[in-house]
């Protein structure tokens, strides 16, 4: 992939670009986003200047450039994993998608219901690299993404090569959580804080990758400042087809069961179609059944023009869900899909999970709203 092509950042670019032009390059440099799919696209277009624009870094084989990132173990690699183990599938990923989040990450690497870590085997594996002089170039480029995961000992190691670098040796250390980093690292980094994109600028990049004008605008407005938040929109869009059919599907079999206990088959089919999606996908439909459940209770106080979209897959009215959302159940229906969420955190059997969370959901939508008393 050609890095040079990466769009935004514009003033972030000029500056790091001055500094190469007046060979001002610090050791160790600190990208800090508030966006999470925004660190890692700017650091291959600057490690990409840095480095000529090789062909060998184009596919992420140059041999003077080494990728630190959270992991755990995975169907992959089941036990004391390294970086190197998922090396392969890293770079296969990143040549897909530059902008690529963290949890994205976790997600195709199957990590997701895992704390993803940069351990300190990670770090002495990284300084086994350091102690070879460059191939190529003029320097060592040690890309450190998610540098807020490095545990307590993996900083502290990491620390005292900061402290005494390494000849011809850039750091470059990527996060949108700076809080969580070691004070005494940062103080040793310079600074680059990434700036968000106008809505507009994200709009016409939209437009230019082939996006309609319409949709582009609106997927600029949410997209958080963030190009790459934008294209994760757009990939996320045919997600949320498949949510809206699964939660059509979902309300329709709850409202079916008291007249039809028969309907209690097709709830229970339907936990397992959920059960069978991946944790990440699991959770993702969490919160879009959430989000649903606040818009179907916009629509039923009169602030319908709060809601982005009413009619869904499958001939789905949110409109017509909506007066079976209201003040008797509504803090109920949110709670559950909230527990649902914890519990899948703690790694509940899934299918025993969403096959509770759907029963319970044909009570609380037949569950009647209050009556107002007359005066």
């Amino acid at each position: 992939m050609d890095f040079s092509t990466i769009d935004g950042y514009q003033s972030s670019k000029e500056r790091l670009k001055s500094a190469l032009v007046e060979n001002r390059v610090a050791h160790a440099q600190l990208f800090v986003a508030q966006n999470p799919h925004s660190t890692l696209a700017l650091a291959l277009w600057y490690v990409n200047e840095l480095l000529g624009h090789h062909d060998s870094f184009s596919r992420l084989v140059h041999p003077d450039v080494h990728f630190v990132f959270p992991i755990n173990s995975s169907p992959l690699v089941k036990k004391d994993p390294l970086c190197g183990d998922f090396m392969e599938l890293f770079r296969g990923t990143v040549l897909e998608n530059p902008y690529l989040s963290l949890n994205q990450w976790y997600a195709t690497a199957s990590i997701e219901d895992k704390e993803a870590l940069i351990k300190v085997d990670v770090v002495k594996e990284l300084l086994k690299q350091l102690a070879l002089k460059p191939v190529l170039g003029a320097y060592k480029v040690i890309v450190i993404w998610g540098a807020e995961q490095m545990n307590t000992e993996a900083s502290n190691k990491l620390l005292k090569v900061l402290e005494e670098p390494p000849k011809n040796t850039l750091f470059l250390l990527l996060t949108h959580r700076e809080e969580q980093l070691l004070a005494t690292i940062t103080s040793r980094c310079q600074r680059l804080s990434l700036p968000p994109e106008s809505a507009e600028f994200i709009a016409e990049a939209l437009i230019k990758k082939g996006i309609d004008p319409s949709k582009a605008t609106d997927l600029a407005s949410r997209a958080d400042g963030s190009i790459g938040q934008a294209l994760y929109l757009v990939s996320a869009e045919s997600e949320d087809v498949q949510f809206e059919r699964l939660f059509a599907e979902w309300v329709r079999a709850a409202f079916k069961v008291k007249g039809d206990a028969s309907e209690v088959i097709t709830l229970l089919n339907w936990a397992e179609k959920l059960s069978g999606l991946s944790k990440e996908g699991q959770k993702h439909f969490l919160n879009f059944a959430q989000g649903q459940i606040r818009s179907a209770m916009l629509l039923q106080y009169g602030a319908g023009e709060l809601v982005r979209k009413t009619a869904f897959a499958d001939n789905f009215s949110l409109t017509k869900f909506a007066p079976f959302v209201h003040e008797e159940n509504l803090l109920d229906l949110t709670s559950l899909i909230e527990a649902t969420l914890y519990n899948l955190s703690r790694n509940a059997n899934t299918k025993i999970l969403f096959a509770d969370m759907a029963l319970q959901m044909t009570k609380l939508i037949h569950q009647p709203p209050r009556q107002n008393s007359s005066s």
